[in-house]
């Protein structure tokens, strides 16, 4: 099953603890109900933050390719720490991304904590390793507060048009149904099959 374009990867992750609320809301209503699987995880010096959402990684084939990344976690204090990042094509082939932090701009890394105040990192770097559906990485950045070591689980999205997909989709908006983006799910086309080996074992 094909779906429609999305939001984007910021529209996305501020829907995360929206997800997330909706997730814990479905398991409390099950009489053995668990506590939700941690699915992503940041060591940090000041402590341990969780997320039972995964990182994710957008590749949206519009035009120029355009790979998004981004992981929302949660303190044990009721704070939250975040990256966004855009990556290039050569570091997604790769699996491995070196990505500049700062306060906005293509290819930087946007990271911050949120709690009583929002401290967002103006230098330093964050180094992901990406494959098989998983993540490990570090940041080093300042202020040093952000820093840590953050692995676990990388869901990986591939869009691209509904011509290149063979398939039909409603026209709206002023959107051609040739150049809607439709989801492809199974990594079939030719834009989305070197992806493959970031999204699965």
């Amino acid at each position: 099953m094909f779906k429609h374009r999305a939001l984007g990867i910021y529209g996305s992750f501020l829907a995360l603890p929206l997800l997330a609320v909706a997730c814990q809301s479905n398991s409390n209503s099950s009489p053995s109900s668990a506590p939700p699987t941690t699915r992503l995880r940041l060591e940090s010096t000041s402590g341990v933050f969780a997320s039972a959402m995964p990182a994710q990684l957008k590749a949206t084939f519009a035009g120029s390719p355009m790979y998004e990344f981004g992981a929302s976690l949660s303190g044990p204090k009721g704070d939250s720490w975040s990256a966004t990042a855009r990556l290039s094509g050569d570091q997604i082939l790769g699996g491995h991304a070196i990505v500049s932090a700062a306060t906005g701009g293509n290819g930087t890394a946007r990271i911050a904590r949120s709690g009583s105040e929002v401290v967002i990192a103006d230098s330093g770097v964050l180094d992901l390793q990406l494959a098989g559906g998983k993540l490990t990485g570090t940041v080093s950045v300042s202020p040093e507060l952000l820093n840590g070591a953050i692995s676990g689980d990388l869901l990986v999205t591939c869009w691209v048009s509904a011509a290149e997909l063979g398939k039909e989709a409603p026209i709206g908006g002023g959107t051609s149904t040739g150049d809607a983006l439709l989801l492809d799910e199974t990594m079939q086309t030719a834009s989305c099959a070197p992806l493959r080996a970031l999204a699965k074992p």
